[in-house]
């Protein structure tokens, strides 16, 4: 059975993971055995007590996010030293679920000895194996606090080669910043760079453009955020979501300002320009909690998700103005009575689709 640790220097939240693999039967049979389809393995760490986003809030609950955390911190890792993907090779996760199937544990327990133990038991399936070699690999997990059974969840991520990394990024700035156009028409200069400063453009220099449309929005989005309080957060600096849109027919958007100095983490994902999964995750969530609260009436602070359903679909670059969409559906009652709402959701920016998703909403009694 191996182990591996993932030191706090190297996790979102700032706690160690413990990363155990589970040998296979066919692993003592000698060579001739042939493989199983999947390796399972156990991935434990605290719940973050002191996280600026995670901990932020009534402390109800739990964030659903640290769970997606922990897997993504994890992936490319479990990918390179127990299947053999070449450490050049980008890990990007593009569809995440999570379905929480007991309340109970995700609950704050108030003058609890400790912080709570998540534990992931993950069974990782290579996939688009060529040369013995998975270019894919699919996630099914299952998750434990306090060794409490509390929830499901699954996975895909794919590794890209450095060039068609490179070429992927590359082609997703360049058709974000056309859509955005500069003066006269003419493409942004940043067209052609994959790199951009994270700051908003001066006001002068983009004016009598779409580009300067996107920005002026961007100013005001940037100066009419919604209330803490709304989003199940009590730091405004958390808050994500600006100028709502009036709630008709069950459908609220909201644009989505990630500030460059975000308390969170550093806006620009790895370093590439880019929105930080974390904060796409956080844009998702502060979206259905304020279109349930404003249109079912549910207590932001007493409500949380139940279930996600994320798929990626391209980058959402940081220096661009975003916007979230939700749909929340009639709202029901779960078994034990709780009231619950389900919503579909877009992230959009410049005119792509960055992801679409699924959320339900539960509030706690």
């Amino acid at each position: 059975m191996d182990t591996a640790v993932v030191t706090r220097e190297h996790t979102t939240t700032g706690a160690a993971r413990h990363l155990v693999h589970r040998p296979q039967p066919w692993e003592h049979t000698g060579p001739a055995a042939a493989p199983p389809a999947a390796e399972e393995f156990v991935l434990t760490g605290e719940l973050p007590t002191g996280h600026p986003l995670l901990n932020d809030g009534p402390r109800h609950f739990h964030d659903m996010q640290a769970a997606a955390e922990m897997l993504r911190e994890v992936g490319e890792f479990i990918g390179r030293d127990r299947f053999g993907v070449p450490a050049e090779r980008s890990g990007i996760f593009y569809r995440v679920g999570i379905d929480v199937t007991d309340l109970a544990p995700w609950r704050v327990r108030a003058g609890a000895a400790g912080p709570g133990r998540l534990t992931t038991v993950m069974r990782v399936r290579p996939d688009k194996v060529v040369d013995g070699v998975p270019r894919a690999l699919e996630f099914r997990t299952a998750l434990e606090i306090d060794e409490v059974p509390c929830g499901t969840g699954s996975a895909n991520l794919v590794f890209l080669a450095p060039m068609v990394h490179r070429n992927h990024r590359t082609h997703s700035r360049r058709a974000a910043l056309d859509a955005v156009r500069g003066p006269g028409g003419r493409p942004h200069p940043a067209a052609g760079s994959t790199r951009m400063p994270v700051r908003e453009p001066a006001r002068e220099q983009v004016r009598g453009s779409a580009y300067e449309s996107a920005h002026e929005s961007a100013y005001e989005f940037a100066h009419d955020p919604v209330d803490a309080g709304e989003v199940g957060r009590g730091d405004p600096r958390n808050v994500l979501l600006h100028a709502p849109s009036a709630l008709a027919h069950g459908r609220l958007s909201a644009a989505v300002h990630v500030p460059p100095h975000w308390p969170a983490g550093r806006c620009g994902g790895d370093g590439d320009g880019h929105v930080p999964a974390l904060a796409l995750l956080e844009a998702l969530r502060q979206t259905s909690l304020l279109a349930v609260g404003r249109g079912h009436g549910m207590a932001a602070g007493r409500s949380t998700l139940a279930a996600l359903q994320v798929h990626v679909r391209g980058y959402a670059e940081a220096d661009l103005p975003m916007r979230c969409a939700a749909v929340a559906g009639r709202p029901g009652r779960d078994a034990e009575g709780r009231r619950t709402a389900s919503l579909t959701l877009t992230l959009a920016q410049a005119g792509r689709t960055v992801l679409e998703a699924t959320t339900t909403v539960v509030e706690d009694h």
